[in-house]
């Protein structure tokens, strides 16, 4: 179980690296800009296209 208390189901829209980060795009309500690391996606075998959840602490975000 987790303490994440922000939960929302979406979709991979786009994948691009940048500066070695990985930029995800998920629509999921709002469209949400999430940044992994290569490695992370690998573990997570993330594709566009696929459903997903994003779990993250409120703490975690920046508003850009």
């Amino acid at each position: 179980e987790s303490s994440m208390r922000n939960q929302f189901q979406g979709r991979v829209k786009s994948l691009q690296e940048v500066n070695g980060e990985i930029h995800v795009g998920v629509e999921a309500e709002e469209f949400w800009h999430v940044i992994i690391s290569p490695a992370a996606l690998n573990e997570l075998n993330i594709n566009i296209g696929e459903r997903l959840w994003l779990s993250f602490k409120s703490s975690a975000v920046q508003v850009f």
